[in-house]
């Protein structure tokens, strides 16, 4: 198969191509804004996942460094009432045993 011979099968799908376009262009117009309009929301939606993925990133990090304090802070008024409840129970038996 020689070069001019496979230049001129693509010159002639290319005139097919062109030819379909030409007859029937509401189609192709259609088919244009549909393939564009499908890209762009490939792409929306790979952005939408990479800022996902980075504010899961973000909060990760916020709630390991706010973890301690918190737990530390809704644990203290638990172990405050711990301490006066084992202070009054060692009171109790320590007047019991006198």
């Amino acid at each position: 198969m020689s070069d001019k011979d496979f230049i001129g099968k693509r010159v002639e799908d290319s005139t097919k191509l062109f030819g379909l376009i030409e007859k029937d262009t509401k189609s192709f117009v259609i088919l244009f804004l549909s393939i564009t309009t499908s890209v762009f929301i490939y792409l929306w939606v790979q952005a939408k996942n990479e800022n996902i993925s980075l504010l899961k990133a973000q909060i990760r990090i916020e709630v390991e460094r706010q973890l301690p304090q918190e737990v530390s802070k809704q644990v203290s008024p638990i172990a405050d009432g711990w301490q006066k409840a084992s202070g009054k129970i060692d009171t109790l038996i320590q007047n019991s045993v006198k």
